[in-house]
Formats: structure tokens, C-alpha cells, sequence
């Protein structure tokens, strides 16, 4: 439980108005959850209570398996993830966004075997292996548009927000199971 004892919670905002979207990370750098204010009142003594909902998802991503990988490949594998988790962290949506952009192109890459290419000609180039748009190649194409979208040229759409992230953030795991590179099982990074 935290208390802030000289200060209320909108104090340390900064007071006024809460912002639209309040979210808390609970735990060390390398086991963490979010959690989302949902609600805020100040009850009839001047205590604040505050209602989080808890997003664990956000500390679970599917345990990549042993063997699956190259040791090379499986350090790449490794280090666009921790990039995700690290970005999911601290970062905007549009940069976690990217993130996962980067971490499609690295698994593309590998299991094409291309390097130095881009996001859209991996997608294609998957496509044209395959012969058919697959689960893969459509969660690359969508976190592709979420990136485009973050861009400030594309200023026709919303800007990017936490559910977007997180839709990111998703394909990025399924892509690594339907890759067969991975699992599903409750391993927490």
C-alpha cells in the first residue's frame, strides 16, 4: 500500500485536473505489472482512495523455446523483447509501438533468413513464402499501420493510445508462438 503522507495523489501531479489515462507499475524492473486508475475520490476526512485495475498482462509474454533458435538468433529474439518490455515500461504508445514494429522485423528477419530489409517488403516477402496471408504476416501488417499511424503525417487518424500499445504488444507474442518459437505458459520477464 502507498500512502503519501505530506502529499495527496494529485498533489504529486501536480494538482488540478487527472489526467485522462494514470498508469502505476508495481514491481522490480524484471517482474513487473501495470495497473490503470480507474477511479479517485477524496472520502469525507480528506483520505484519497484510489480504485486500480490491474493489467498483468502486460508482465507475460510466451516463454520462447530452448533449442527453437540459434544461440545467436535466440540473443536477438531476446534483446528485441526486452526492448518491448522496456518501452512498454516507460515509453508513449507510439514508441512502444515501434518497438514492436522492430522486434516483427528481427523474427521476420530470422525466419526468413534477410537481413537489412524493412517491416513492409518482410511482410510481403513472408506472404509470397507462405502463398497465403497467414496469422503472421496479418499481426505484422496491423502493428505496420499502428506504427504509420504514430508518424505525425498521418495526423487524419486519432493518435496512437494505451489499447493500440497493447494490441502491439500482443501480436508481438502471438507472432512468436505462430512461429513456433514459443509458448503460452505463465513465465513472467
Amino acid at each position: 500500500m502507498v500512502t503519501f503522507q505530506y502529499q495527496g495523489f494529485q498533489g504529486v501531479l501536480g494538482g488540478g485536473e487527472l489526467p485522462s489515462q494514470v498508469m502505476f507499475t508495481f514491481g522490480s524492473q524484471s517482474n513487473f505489472t501495470i495497473g490503470e486508475l480507474v477511479h479517485f475520490e477524496t472520502d469525507a476526512i480528506g483520505q484519497e482512495l484510489l480504485t486500480i485495475k490491474m493489467r498483468p498482462q502486460f508482465g507475460f509474454l510466451p516463454h520462447i523455446k530452448e533449442g527453437v533458435l540459434s544461440k545467436e538468433d535466440q540473443r536477438r529474439v531476446e534483446s528485441a523483447l526486452d526492448d518491448v518490455v522496456q518501452g512498454f515500461r516507460s515509453s508513449p504508445p507510439a514508441s512502444v509501438i515501434d518497438r514492436c514494429r522492430d522486434a516483427l522485423t528481427v523474427f521476420l528477419s530470422i525466419e526468413l533468413q534477410i537481413s537489412g530489409k524493412d517491416l513492409g517488403y518482410l511482410i510481403k516477402k513472408y506472404d509470397a513464402v507462405t502463398e497465403t496471408r497467414t496469422v503472421v504476416a496479418s499481426l505484422a501488417h496491423t502493428v505496420a499501420r499502428l506504427h504509420a499511424r504514430g508518424k505525425p503525417a498521418e495526423t487524419k487518424f486519432p493518435p496512437v493510445s494505451d489499447r493500440q500499445a497493447e494490441l502491439a504488444v500482443g501480436a508481438v507474442s502471438e507472432v512468436l508462438v505462430s512461429l513456433r518459437w514459443a509458448t503460452w505458459s505463465q513465465v513472467v520477464i
